[in-house]
């Protein structure tokens, strides 16, 4: 009994600068697989922002007209969504996901003004007919 662990413990011994290369080689891999992720997670956020943009645009243009392309449903389900992953996102301080979600509020607030506070104000009494 005694003998096998002095065994393991001279392995171990042998051995230590192996195993702290590639300890060092995976704390490096890891470095990689971080950066990786950020840069996904920016190139993530760039198109989550780019999906507002047609309905921004489409309720813009046609301001003055009366429409209900945008489901208010819709609009409450995605801002839920929105700010409650931004909060497990900050918990977790991964700021790709903050910033995506963080956009994602932001346009929702934006089609919101625009479709329930100023194109009621925009729409002409003879569209209403």
């Amino acid at each position: 009994m005694i003998l096998k662990v002095v065994q393991v413990h001279k392995f171990h011994q042998k051995n230590q600068g192996r195993y702290l290369k590639i300890f060092n080689l995976y704390y490096l891999m890891s470095i990689d697989n971080y950066l990786i992720s950020d840069i996904l997670g920016f190139i993530g956020i760039f198109f989550l922002s780019i999906r507002f943009f047609p309905p921004i645009i489409y309720e813009i243009m046609y301001i003055k007209k009366e429409y209900n392309s945008i489901n208010a449903y819709f609009i409450v389900i995605e801002m839920a969504s929105a700010f409650t992953m931004m909060m497990a996102a900050i918990f977790i301080w991964a700021l790709p996901f903050i910033f995506a979600n963080l956009f994602s509020l932001i346009f929702c607030i934006v089609l919101v003004i625009i479709h329930y506070i100023i194109k009621p104000f925009c729409v002409s009494k003879s569209d209403k007919k």
